[in-house]
This record gives C-alpha cells, structure tokens and sequence, in this order.
C-alpha cells in the first residue's frame, strides 16, 4: 500500500485541471459563436480532463483517508 500520494499523481491532477481550464478559456473568450464544432469538441475534453482529475483525487483521498485511519487506532490503541 502507498504511504502517501506521490508527487506525480499530483502533478497529474493539476495538469488534467490546467488542461481543463485552458478548454473552457477558449471556449468563453470566443463565446463558441463561430465555431460551433470546434466549442463543443473543447467542452467535451475540458470534461474528460475534470473526470481524469477526479479520478486521480479520489485515490489521493483514499491513500489520505488509510493513513488518517492509522494514524487514528494509533492514537486510540
């Protein structure tokens, strides 16, 4: 078991966020009124970058949630 999040998975995170930002900053500052096609495409790969993210944090919080648990039947006996 991991003894806590590495920093790749957390480089990781934060790129999919920053990727995901970038999308939808594209898409607001040209309002998708042209481009129609190529909005909807940025929206839908904003979203899987988000859903990547999420993905990664939610085992970020597990490894977080084990350590906490552990560290907490310590304290306790």
């Amino acid at each position: 078991m991991e003894t806590r999040p590495s920093k790749e998975q957390l480089q990781k995170a934060k790129a999919a966020f920053d990727q995901s930002s970038r999308d939808l900053k594209i898409v607001e500052y040209g309002n998708g009124v042209h481009k129609v096609e190529f909005a909807v495409t940025l929206l839908e790969e904003a979203k899987t970058s988000l859903e990547k993210m999420l993905e990664i944090l939610k085992k970020i919080r597990k490894v977080c949630k084990e350590i906490c648990e552990k560290k907490a039947a310590r304290l306790t006996g």
